[in-house]
């Protein structure tokens, strides 16, 4: 059964495998590799375990799959300079808060969520999600959501429920709780301290630094251990390759500022293999 499934070592060997296997089956002798956001979590340790099928790896909104990382995403702490954005995380917490009120059954203290430990937050919502509640699924889905959007118009109401995004909205709740708190807490994949197996790879990077979701903090730190264990590609005498540029852009990839960096790495990639 495939939901007792939940080591990340081995979910990120599994969905590496069978990118290898589509390479392979395409006779592909090796590809360019591109992931934003868990994408680049999954594009990270694809191209650690098979560099030798990676021409080159590009990426935008570092996600490295730790503790620290959601910290700074579902506690509250993370949004106090932010008006906007700490309401949205006030009713993500509310709700948690009111389902343990709720499953406190005749004792007379319930159980009070510290709004910062985000670990109990996800195991609330993990519950809720796992039981099919509609509300708390659509509740976490719209407070990621409006934390990437800035647009107005693409702010979603965490008490309606879109019926053409629920179906959406549920795949990645369930997904994602069940991924970091079996992952990320029990077993890290620890991508920071396997860099040095990207080789000879070229690497782009693209990260917003008003980034919400994938903060710009997780950018630097795969930098700077990059820098670290002196990266290099076969293209260049340069012993410490590396493209990174961090632009006033949020996490969405149609951020116009992110949409040029994207455009402008492509073309660099392009350049360097021109010849």
């Amino acid at each position: 059964m495939i939901i007792a499934i939940w080591n990340t070592i081995e979910i990120y060997l599994l969905i590496a495998q069978d990118f290898e296997e589509i390479r392979k089956y395409l006779k592909i002798d090796e590809w360019v590799v591109w992931g934003g956001s868990f994408g680049s979590t999954i594009a990270l340790n694809y191209c650690m375990l098979f560099p030798e099928s990676c021409t080159a790896l590009l990426l935008r909104g570092i996600y490295l799959d730790t503790k620290d990382e959601l910290s700074q995403v579902y506690s509250r702490r993370a949004f106090e300079d932010d008006e906007r954005k700490l309401a949205q995380f006030d009713m993500l917490y509310d709700v948690a808060q009111k389902e343990l009120e709720r499953d406190n059954g005749n004792e007379e203290e319930p159980e009070q969520l510290d709004p910062n430990d985000y670990q109990r937050l996800m195991q609330v919502y993990e519950e809720m999600i796992l039981r099919g509640d509609k509300h708390a699924i659509w509740t976490w889905h719209s407070f990621e959501n409006n934390l990437m959007e800035d647009r107005p118009e693409m702010q979603q109401d965490p008490n309606l429920i879109m019926a053409d995004k629920f179906p959406e909205a549920q795949s990645v709740a369930f997904f994602e709780t069940r991924l970091w708190l079996h992952g990320s807490f029990e077993d890290p994949s620890d991508l920071l301290a396997r860099v040095d197996q990207l080789d000879d790879i070229p690497i782009f990077i693209c990260q917003g630094v008003y980034d919400n979701v994938c903060p710009v903090q997780n950018a630097w730190s795969l930098v700077e251990a990059l820098k670290g264990v002196h990266h290099r590609h076969r293209l260049s005498d340069d012993p410490g390759f590396l493209q990174a540029y961090f632009v006033d852009a949020n996490h969405e990839d149609t951020d116009p500022v992110m949409e040029t960096c994207l455009k402008n790495i492509m073309n660099e990639f392009l350049d360097l293999y021109s010849d």
